[in-house]
């Protein structure tokens, strides 16, 4: 069975830990990583934040431009304003905020992609995977076809929910939650499980790159005798800092095997 490929890329005025951490910018980082893809004519797709799209376009326009890629978004900023996120959430029980907010982010994305490609994306993935109860309804009626929020290692494709919206969870480890890099020393991965009770489908471990390499690939050949299709997401920054794309090689060698398509092209299974 075939792949889907994605990557998240983050606008570098967000100064996340990775970003100050690393030596080039996050989207810098991507262009590299896409030349891996292009090696092996992999096709992947790059959920994007708004704001990548309106501060570093020179930089983001050719990993936008590139015929392997096709363009996702990914919230407008990121939920940079993390105090109120955590405020509408605790009185909300949703992160994302009040559904003018929500609305403002997605629409904002869409407008800054539009105004520089011409396209109309219709595929979307949260910050951290932090939907609300709100999420899929208003990706609806924006005119969105499918999300790609959360893990789940059962996931077996895309599932149509109540709002229409095709809901396609990952069913591949993860890389940032579950590899050690820049900052995610094994001290302060036991740190965060702890404090903020974490834990996925794939548990609340974090490995080296070659060893999360391994078990990405794991995942892959699993799907692929279940007769499924892959869902992975891979952080280039991550990747990058873990050790200059090394261990990654391997997953992306599995991948090319496999075959590649891109998130867009997959087919809705029946809602069980």
């Amino acid at each position: 069975m075939s792949v889907c490929l994605t990557m998240d890329l983050h606008h570098d005025s967000l100064r996340t830990d990775d970003q100050l951490a690393c030596p080039i910018s996050e989207i810098e980082v991507a262009g590299l990583f896409v030349e891996l893809l292009e090696e092996r004519s992999i096709c992947a797709t790059a959920f994007v934040t708004g704001r990548a799209v309106e501060e570093e376009w020179d930089t983001l326009a050719p990993i936008a431009r590139h015929p392997l890629i096709e363009l996702g978004g990914h919230t407008y900023d990121a939920f940079e304003r993390d105090w109120l996120h955590r405020l509408c959430l605790h009185a909300l029980g949703s992160y994302p905020g009040t559904v003018a907010m929500e609305r403002r982010s997605i629409r904002r994305t869409v407008d800054a992609i539009v105004e520089r490609t011409g396209q109309r994306i219709t595929l979307w993935r949260n910050h951290m995977y932090m939907g609300g109860r709100n999420t899929h309804a208003l990706l609806a009626s924006e005119g969105f076809r499918l999300v790609s929020d959360g893990v789940q290692r059962s996931a077996e494709g895309p599932v149509r929910t109540a709002s229409g919206v095709l809901s396609f969870p990952l069913n591949v480890v993860p890389d940032h939650e579950h590899l050690l890099h820049a900052n995610r020393t094994p001290e302060e991965v036991c740190r965060w499980a702890r404090e903020c009770r974490f834990a996925d489908d794939f548990g609340a471990v974090s490995w080296g790159a070659p060893e999360w390499a391994r078990r990405a690939v794991a995942c892959i050949d699993d799907n692929e005798r279940r007769g499924v299709v892959s869902n992975v997401l891979i952080h280039p920054i991550c990747m990058y800092l873990a050790d200059g794309f090394d261990a990654v090689r391997t997953v992306l060698d599995r991948i090319s095997s496999a075959g590649s398509v891109h998130l867009s092209t997959t087919t809705p299974r029946a809602l069980s």
